[in-house]
Parts: C-alpha cells; structure tokens; sequence
C-alpha cells in the first residue's frame, strides 16, 4: 500500500513539480527581456504635426517620458518575486530624477504563459506603480485580442473597466487620446483596446480625463496612445488638428456623400504638410 497507494502519488506528484520548476527557471532566469525608453522605440504613427513631433522629441516632456518593460517567457511563482521587484527597483532608481516616467507600457506580447499567482502578483504591481511610484499611467500589452495568456482574467484586472453609470467613460474629447475612438471590438485600426478603461483626471494635468491603467491588444497600440497623452499635457487642441485629417473623404452622416473639392484640397494640404514639415503649401 505504501509503495504503490497514495504516498508513492505524492511523492511522484512533488517530483513532477520540481521538474517543471527546474525547467521554467532554466529556460529563462529573468523574465524581463529589456527596459528602455520610447525614444528608441517610437509607434507608426510617424506623420505627425510638427508641434506634436517637437513635444515627443522633447527630452523633458516627450518620449523619454515613457518607459517601455518587455517581459519574455513562462511567468510562474518562482520568478514573479524577481520580476516586481526589478521593476521596482527600476522605478526607484529613476524617481525624483529627469529620467523618472510618467507613463509605464509593461509589454507581454513574448510571454507564453502565466499560472493565477504571477496574475495576482501583477495585478498588485499595478497599484504600487500608481501609489508608490506616482506612473500617471499604465499600460499592459497583452499581444493579442483574446487577452493575456492566463486563465486568470488579468485584463479585467489591470484595465480597471469602466461602470456604465460614469458619465466620463468616454466623451468625444478624451476618445482623441485613442486615435479619435474608443474601441472595444476587434478592429483593423491601431488602438484595440481590451476592454473600454474608466477615466481620470491626472495629476499632471492633461486637459483631459486619462485612465490610469489600460490593456492594448499591441505594443503599437500602447505607444500611440502614450504619445497622444503626451501631446494633451501640452496641447491637447493638438490632437484635434490629428483627428482631423484622419477623417475619411466620405462624410460618416451620409453614405456615399463626398466632400467638395474645397474641402478636399484643405485634407490633402494638411496631410502634405504632416509630411514636409516647415514648407509653405498653401
């Protein structure tokens, strides 16, 4: 009974966890891939009004102020300790200082997998950026539409949704900051999002009411919407010029209605000028 009843179940149970434990700590002792800023890692949306480039280019209030964390591989119990407290230690050393972020993008697009205790932990590591470390926002790349690779609803978790009841959840003002829209079903646009975030106003006053914390289905995704919240701290009127002409030639209120020549040559003059910046078109 002993040797083949429920000790022998046990004792090959603890064996099999070691094994696994072993392996996921071998294929990768740190589970952070890089960290680095988004100047050395900008977002497709190149073509912007010069003002707007000049703020992003900015090394006291432009990308410099976004910190990107890549993660890799299987997140488990045994190296999430060692991940938060990178991140930590990372954000510690940079606090008080020119480098200290304002936004923090944590991008999981390389990790394959998480069990319910490195979710947890992530979930906490959300609200001590925020109180400890005063990360205006924080944004969580999931890589993927489906959400993050984990049977524990991280996203829920981490993009604090919003209550139908708030009026604030997304006005026509604050969607700008994603693009002109807010999104929560899958699109081919470049800001995906999880799911629809609760809105604030932020501490380093944007103009408009930013979520704390918000999940991207894209890394592209989070680093256009860092940029724009970037933008809105400055000038948020910026943001209109943006919107504006992104807006299709056709008018969304009536189908198949085009817009004059008139107004058709002022798009095309303000998309020529997006990409000969300084040169006199008109």
């Amino acid at each position: 009974m002993t040797i083949y009843g429920m000790t022998a179940a046990l004792l090959a149970g603890i064996a099999s966890a070691l094994s696994v434990y072993a392996a996921q700590s071998v294929s990768y002792q740190n589970p952070i891939r890089g960290i680095l800023t988004a100047s050395s890692l900008r977002s497709s949306s190149w073509n912007r009004p010069t003002e707007a480039a000049s703020i992003l280019d900015s090394n006291e209030i432009g990308r410099k102020k976004i910190l990107i964390i890549q993660l890799q591989g299987h997140l488990f119990f045994g190296n999430v300790a060692q991940l938060t407290d990178n991140i930590k230690a990372t954000l510690e050393q940079k606090k008080g200082t020119p480098a200290e972020p304002w936004i923090v993008i944590i991008d999981f697009t390389l990790v394959l997998g998480m069990d319910s205790s490195a979710a947890q932990a992530i979930g906490k590591l959300k609200d001590t950026m925020r109180k400890r470390f005063h990360i205006d926002v924080a944004i969580f790349v999931s890589g993927s539409r489906d959400g993050f690779p984990c049977k524990y609803d991280l996203s829920h978790e981490l993009s604090c949704p919003a209550d139908p009841a708030d009026h604030d959840t997304i006005s026509k003002e604050a969607a700008l900051l994603f693009g002109g829209e807010a999104k929560t079903e899958e699109t081919d646009g470049p800001t995906n999002l999880v799911h629809t975030p609760r809105l604030i106003r932020s501490s380093r006053d944007t103009g408009l009411p930013i979520p704390q914390n918000l999940v991207c289905d894209s890394l592209d995704s989070a680093l256009i919407f860092a940029e724009n919240v970037l933008i809105a701290r400055k000038n948020p009127c910026l943001l209109e010029d943006i919107a504006e002409f992104r807006e299709p030639l056709t008018k969304s209120n009536n189908e198949g209605e085009f817009y004059s020549s008139d107004e058709e040559k002022r798009y095309a003059i303000g998309l020529l000028s997006n990409l000969c910046p300084g040169e006199s078109l008109s």
